[in-house]
């Protein structure tokens, strides 16, 4: 699925346009879209939006009413009153509830630094029901957000058969990963692919970017497991933040 989101004025025979769309994630029933939807908001004006759910296979971008998932129509308005800036709802298609989604409204700073960084992994404890017996480790980040909703800002790729991953490096604006607040409580999340069932979480660790910009390892925990031991080792393997030129 991927979520677009369309807006239109409140003047007479206004048409939806679209503003903006997250990533697409494959086959997956309950996705969290980490691609941030921004907007310009203005609470004296009345702002409509509508968000779209699309089931685009194959990554094609065919935005037809065969590939709707539902939708739901609103205004930034009524998000950002509605207590914790979050609005939990049911998606609509032709009349009937097809899902529910969540929108969580979170005003941005405004920056234009970037934060460049490779993560890796080391001692790995987990074994998976492949025939090598060895886990397909990706990662998520997450950032603490407003009422205390942990939100997904970055997913990396899966590598294969290996205990000791060391994933792409990639960029991050500040505004995404932490809204230029260095102590903002994030969450390192690692998992381990399945191609015919749910994904296994080997383990998580919570950090903020200044913690990472020390490079101090991170043990990873399973919530999950009675026992609190560590099931792999996260390193920083280089971090830099400077400004977008």
């Amino acid at each position: 699925p991927c979520c677009v989101l369309y807006t239109k004025t409140t003047e007479e025979g206004a048409v939806w346009v679209e503003l903006c769309r997250t990533e697409c994630i494959d086959d997956e029933h309950n996705p969290k879209f980490s691609k941030q939807l921004v907007v310009m908001y203005n609470e004296a004006v009345q702002q409509l939006v509508s968000f779209r759910v699309y089931d685009l296979d194959y990554g094609k971008p065919d935005l037809i009413d065969k590939n709707s998932l539902g939708q739901l129509e609103t205004t930034l308005r009524m998000i950002a009153k509605s207590g914790s800036s979050t609005l939990e709802t049911p998606l609509i298609w032709k009349g009937k509830s097809s899902g529910a989604i969540k929108v969580q409204l979170e005003k941005l700073e405004e920056s234009k630094t970037v934060v460049d960084m490779q993560l890796s992994c080391t001692k790995i404890d987990f074994k998976d029901g492949s025939w090598t017996g060895e886990p397909d480790p990706y990662f998520k980040i997450l950032r603490m957000s407003m009422g205390n909703i942990w939100t997904q800002v970055y997913l990396s790729e899966t590598l294969y058969d290996t205990k000791d991953p060391t994933w792409k490096p990639f960029k991050l604006s500040e505004v995404d990963l932490c809204n230029c607040d260095q102590q903002r409580a994030l969450k390192i999340e690692v998992f381990d692919w399945n191609k015919k069932s749910q994904h296994s979480m080997i383990g998580e660790a919570f950090t903020t970017l200044e913690d990472l910009l020390r490079k101090a390892d991170l043990q990873l925990v399973n919530p999950k497991k009675p026992k609190q031991k560590s099931y792999g080792v996260l390193h920083t393997l280089s971090i830099v933040v400077s400004e977008r030129q």
